[in-house]
C-alpha cells in the first residue's frame, strides 16, 4: 500500500476534493448527520488538515483549511437511499486513510469505484424482498392467508413501481403518492372479490417499505444529540412522506369504493405460530436486501433484528409499548455495537435493519389516516404514541452507545 505523504500547501486542493467526495458519498448512501460529521472530522484529522463540517439530510457544509487556504464547500444531495454495502466499503476507505495505508489520490479513486458499483442483489431478488416484506408484515399485523397473499402482491407492486421510478426519474416526486394509490386500489378491489378481507392490514403491509418510521426515529435521535436542524428537517421530511402516502391511499380507496360495493371488514383469524416464526426469519433477510447489505452481513442482521423483535413482543405486555420499544432498542444497540467491534464493520449495518421491526412507522400512518377520516382525537392520540415510541427507541440507542461505545465514526 502507498503511504500517505504529509499534507503541504500544494496538496490542499486534493485534500479538499477528497473530503468533499467522501461527504457526498456518505450523505447519498444514507449515513446520519452525526456519523457524517464524525467520519469527516476523523478523515480530516488523520490527513492533517483543519476542517469543520455541518450535515443535514440533503446537504453537507464543509469549511476546510485555515487562513488564506480556507475553503468553504456546499455538498448538495438529492436523495439518500440507504446502501449498507457502500457504507461498509466507504468505512474501509476511511480506516485505510486513518491508518495511513493509502494515499489521498488512491482514496479518491476507491470512492469513485464504490459509487460506480451496482446494487449487490439482482432485480429478481429485490422484487422477491419487496414481496416477502409485504407478506411478513401482514403476519405481524395479524393477517390471515388472504391478507398475506394480497399483501405480498401489494409489496411486489411497490417494488415494480420503485424500479419504474428509478428509470423514469420524473416519477420520483410522486412515487409515494402513486404507490399509496395503487396499493389502496389493489387492496380495495381485493376486498370486493374477497368479502371480509382486512384492507387496513393489506395497505399498511404493502406500503411498509415506504412508511418513514426509521426516518422519524433518526430525526428524534438527531434532535436528542443536539443536531437540531438536521433532526427538524428529517422530521418534516418524514411527515411529508407520510402525508403523500396517506393522500394516495385515500384517493385510491375512494376511487374504488365509488365504483364497487365493498363488504364490511371482518377481523382476520390469526395464523399458526409456525407462520409467525417463518416471517421472523424471512423479514430481516428481506430488509437486508432492500437496504442493499452484502450477503456476509445477513446473519448478523438476522440475529439483531430477531432478538429485538422478540424482546419487544415479550416485554410489550409487561412494560407497555413505549418502554418495551426502548428496552428492545437498547438490546439492538448493544448487540450491533458489539458486532461492530468484533467484526470491524460499521454499526449501521446491523442496527438499521434491526430497528425497522421496532420503529413506529405504521402507527404514524394510522394517525394520519385517522385525521383524513375526520377522527381528530384518535389521530392525535396515535401521533403522540408514535412520537413517544420514537423517543424511547432513540433513548435506548443512546444508552447502548454509552454502555458499549463502538469507537468508530460509522
Amino acid at each position: 500500500m502507498t503511504p500517505v505523504v504529509e499534507i503541504t500547501p500544494a496538496d490542499h486542493q486534493e485534500a479538499t476534493e477528497f473530503l468533499v467526495e467522501l461527504a457526498r458519498a456518505l450523505a447519498a448512501n444514507g449515513s446520519t448527520a452525526d456519523r457524517i460529521e464524525s467520519a469527516l472530522s476523523t478523515a480530516a484529522d488523520r490527513i492533517g488538515i483543519h476542517a469543520e463540517f455541518f450535515a443535514t439530510p440533503t446537504s453537507v457544509f464543509a469549511s476546510i483549511g485555515t487562513g488564506a487556504q480556507n475553503t468553504t464547500k456546499l455538498v448538495r444531495v438529492e436523495s439518500a437511499d440507504i446502501n449498507l454495502d457502500r457504507l461498509v466499503r466507504l468505512d474501509a476507505v476511511l480506516q485505510a486513510v486513518s491508518a495511513r495505508e493509502i494515499s489521498i489520490a488512491d482514496a479518491r479513486s476507491a470512492i469513485a469505484q464504490i459509487l460506480a458499483r451496482p446494487a449487490p442483489w439482482p432485480v429478481s431478488v429485490f422484487l422477491a424482498a419487496h414481496t416477502s416484506t409485504g407478506a411478513c408484515a401482514c403476519l405481524f399485523f395479524g393477517g390471515h392467508w388472504r391478507e398475506i397473499a394480497v399483501g405480498a402482491t401489494a409489496g411486489l407492486t411497490v417494488g415494480l413501481l420503485a424500479l419504474l421510478a428509478d428509470r423514469i426519474r420524473r416519477l420520483i416526486r410522486v412515487f409515494e403518492f402513486l404507490s399509496g394509490a395503487v396499493v389502496a386500489i389493489l387492496a380495495t378491489f381485493a376486498a370486493w372479490r374477497l368479502p371480509g378481507l382486512s384492507t387496513d392490514i393489506v395497505i399498511v403491509a404493502g406500503l411498509i417499505a415506504l412508511i418513514p418510521g426509521l426516518s422519524l426515529t433518526i430525526a428524534v435521535s438527531e434532535v436528542s444529540t443536539r443536531h437540531l436542524l438536521s433532526g427538524a428537517a428529517r422530521l418534516v421530511g418524514a411527515a411529508a412522506s407520510l402525508a403523500s402516502i396517506a393522500f394516495g391511499v385515500a384517493a385510491g380507496s375512494h376511487f374504488v369504493r365509488a365504483l364497487l360495493p365493498i363488504a364490511i371488514q371482518s377481523e382476520p383469524r390469526p395464523t399458526p405460530p409456525i407462520a409467525q416464526w417463518t416471517a421472523l426469519l424471512l423479514a430481516p433477510t428481506a430488509l437486508a436486501v432492500l437496504f442493499k447489505a452484502s450477503a456476509r452481513d445477513i446473519p448478523a442482521i438476522l440475529l439483531v433484528a430477531s432478538l429485538g423483535f422478540l424482546a419487544a413482543r415479550e416485554l410489550g405486555d409487561q412494560l407497555g409499548p413505549e418502554l418495551a420499544a426502548g428496552a428492545s432498542a437498547l438490546l439492538v444497540g448493544l448487540i450491533a455495537n458489539a458486532r461492530a467491534i468484533i467484526a470491524n464493520r460499521p454499526v449501521a449495518v446491523a442496527v438499521i435493519p434491526g430497528l425497522i421491526l421496532l420503529v413506529p412507522g405504521s402507527i404514524g400512518f394510522r394517525s394520519l389516516s385517522a385525521f383524513l377520516d375526520q377522527k381528530a382525537v384518535q389521530g392525535l392520540e396515535t401521533a403522540v404514541l408514535a412520537v413517544i415510541i420514537a423517543l424511547a427507541i432513540a433513548t435506548g440507542l443512546l444508552l447502548a452507545n454509552v454502555l458499549l461505545p463502538p469507537k468508530r465514526p460509522l
